[in-house]
């Protein structure tokens, strides 16, 4: 009796420290409201924004960089933390984060400018770009606005080929295991959205195919290079330099904690991800679409078009951007990077939100600063 007294003590001094670790963990990704009146003036309203940004990383809650504009001028660029899970680095306006699936606008203008070139036609089938690719009636439009009802499983593919492949998969192997496995279909080409990072791997290697150029090679001249953007790149495990100067690295933070987050055999592949940039280029990237300055204006148009599907419905997903009523707007997240990008084009505005720490908070913040952005 005495024994079953005293494991009925433990578990349920085990289910209290269950209990109260469940109610610190909920209580620790709450994000106070960020208080700015209807009517602060933008001096304020800003000075608001920066002290409640500091006052979450000094909680622990947000390490990384915001980038508030308007009409291309900054209102509010600023980092709060540190590049590095040691503490080290200090993070700055310059310094590259991983954008995650931020990067698929950027996969798309590289797609774009080929369409530009002459070299590629968006309505074309995919197959006359990847020979043997067994979805008939794919188009690369589809591809950029995932409505080819291909199916977003690259990962498990790859898993299933693991002892034939190599160290680090890489965008040219998994366009080889779509054509190699010809996974099943989720839909008819063009008959409803699906998100599929498949599809931005997939256009990395019609890329490389149609270029003859490695992804990386082809978007630093083609894209960053073009609009002058210094401070982002394309790197993953199959880059030749291990690193490089401002990389951001990823980490996970619990309190005052951090761990890193290192990449793994699949992060050699691109399209989906792998775009690193800074606040000060996100801006420069602002103003090519404000401004119209890198692809023609059809282009431009059209990757900010929604898909009409085949019942006559609209989706709401262009070329590497989600559309909405009055921004158009992407999220990410891979690793440590949590990542947030949104332009509303009819005020000019801009708000980035850019991560390391494998915050799950990212949205709460975001929702906080698209109030005190757009609001008054």
């Amino acid at each position: 009796m005495k024994t079953r007294n005293i494991a009925i003590g433990v578990l349920a001094v085990v289910a209290a420290g269950v209990v109260a670790f469940a109610i610190w963990f909920n209580s620790s990704l709450d994000v106070p409201p960020l208080e700015v009146g209807a009517d602060a003036s933008q001096t304020s309203r800003l000075e608001a924004v920066d002290a409640w940004l500091t006052g979450l990383h000094e909680a622990h809650k947000f390490n990384g960089g915001v980038l508030l504009a308007r009409e291309g001028r900054p209102l509010l660029m600023k980092t709060y933390g540190v590049a590095d899970h040691e503490g080290r680095v200090p993070l700055s306006t310059r310094s590259l984060f991983r954008l995650a699936s931020v990067s698929k606008q950027f996969t798309a203008a590289g797609v774009l400018s080929l369409v530009e070139s002459g070299s590629l036609e968006l309505d074309q089938s995919v197959s006359t770009y990847l020979p043997g690719f067994p979805y008939p009636g794919v188009t690369v439009a589809q591809l950029l606005n995932m409505t080819s009802g291909i199916p977003d499983v690259y990962f498990e593919l790859a898993d299933e080929e693991r002892q034939s492949l190599g160290n680090t998969l890489s965008v040219a192997e998994v366009a080889q295991l779509f054509i190699a496995k010809a996974p099943p279909a989720v839909s008819a080409p063009g008959a409803q959205f699906a998100y599929s990072n498949s599809s931005y791997v997939l256009l990395a290697a019609i890329i490389e195919r149609v270029s003859g150029s490695g992804f990386e090679a082809f978007m630093r001249n083609a894209v960053f290079g073009r609009l002058g953007m210094r401070h982002c790149r394309v790197w993953n495990l199959e880059s030749r330099d291990e690193g490089f100067a401002g990389q951001v690295g990823s980490f996970m933070q619990l309190g005052a904690s951090r761990s890193l987050l290192s990449p793994t055999w699949v992060d050699g592949v691109a399209g989906d991800g792998a775009v690193f940039c800074s606040l000060e280029d996100l801006l420069i990237w602002d103003r090519a679409w404000a401004e119209q300055r890198f692809l023609r204006s059809e282009l431009l148009a059209r990757a900010l078009a929604p898909a009409t599907l085949a019942d006559g419905s609209t989706s709401d997903y262009g070329f590497g951007w989600f559309l909405a009523d009055d921004h158009v707007w992407h999220g990410g997240g891979w690793l440590g990077a949590r990542t947030y990008l949104a332009r509303y084009p009819d005020e000019e505005l801009l708000l980035v939100v850019l991560d390391n720490s494998k915050n799950p908070r990212i949205d709460a913040i975001v929702q906080e600063l698209t109030r005190a952005l757009t609001a008054g």
